[in-house]
C-alpha cells in the first residue's frame, strides 16, 4: 500500500516577477523585485490518498487552507518574508486525528529569508515554530487518548519540527516549491521537466 501526497498551490505568483529575454542566448532569469510590506494571499489544497494494487484508491483525504505572505524586510542582498497559515478546513477525511493535527498549525507564522533573487535560504524562527508545535502536541495528548497509535503519530510530528533542518526538509514543502524557480535562468522554447520524490514522514 502506498500513500501519495500532492500539493496544488492555487493563484498567481506572489508579486510581479520581472524578467527580460537576453537576446544573445534567448534566456531569461527569474528575479524577485518585492517591496517591503507587499502582501499576497494564497489558497492551498492538499490531498492524500492510499492506493492498493496500483489503481484502487481505498482512502482519500482532502483539506484546504490559506497562507498570507508578507515581505517584512528588504535589503540589498536579502528579503525577510512571513508565511501565516490559517483557515484550515477539512473537505474529506478518513483519519480521526487529522483535524486536531491541522489545528496545531492554525495561525502559525513561518519567517524565512531569501536571497536578493528570491532564492530560499532558510527559516528564521524555527525555534518559535518548534515550541508552538510542542504546545499543540501536549493538547493532542490530552484530547486524543483513545486514538490508536497516538504515541507514534506524536513522535513523527515532533521529529518533523525538532530542528531547523527537519522543518526545512519535511515541514515547509509548499514554501520550498514556491521559491524553486527564483534565481534560475531559462532558455526560450526549452522544456524543463523534473520529478520530485518526497519521503513520507508518516510511513508507507
Amino acid at each position: 500500500m502506498r500513500k501519495l501526497i500532492s500539493l496544488f498551490v492555487l493563484g498567481l505568483l506572489f508579486t510581479p516577477i520581472f524578467a527580460q529575454i537576453n537576446k544573445s542566448d534567448s534566456s531569461v532569469q527569474i528575479v524577485s523585485y518585492w517591496n517591503k510590506h507587499d502582501k499576497q494571499r494564497y489558497s492551498i489544497t492538499e490531498e492524500s490518498y492510499q492506493v492498493k494494487n496500483v489503481a484502487d484508491t481505498i482512502k482519500r483525504q482532502l483539506f484546504t487552507y490559506d497562507v498570507d505572505v508578507e515581505v517584512l524586510d528588504s535589503t540589498a542582498n536579502s528579503y525577510t518574508l512571513k508565511w501565516l497559515y490559517h483557515n484550515f478546513e477539512m473537505k474529506q477525511n478518513w483519519n480521526p486525528i487529522m483535524e486536531k493535527l491541522l489545528s496545531i498549525s492554525n495561525n502559525l507564522p513561518i519567517i524565512i529569508k531569501t536571497s536578493e533573487m528570491g532564492v530560499f535560504q532558510g527559516i528564521d524562527n524555527w525555534e518559535d515554530v518548534r515550541d508552538q508545535i510542542e504546545k499543540g502536541i501536549k493538547l493532542l495528548k490530552s484530547e486524543g487518548k483513545d486514538v490508536p497509535n497516538l504515541d507514534v503519530i506524536i513522535e513523527q510530528l515532533r521529529n518533523r519540527y525538532s530542528t531547523k533542518e527537519a522543518i526545512e526538509t519535511s515541514a515547509i514543502q509548499e514554501i520550498q516549491q514556491y521559491y524553486a524557480f527564483h534565481g534560475a535562468k531559462y532558455k526560450l522554447n526549452e522544456e524543463y521537466p523534473s520529478s520530485i520524490k518526497r519521503h513520507n514522514v508518516y510511513g508507507g
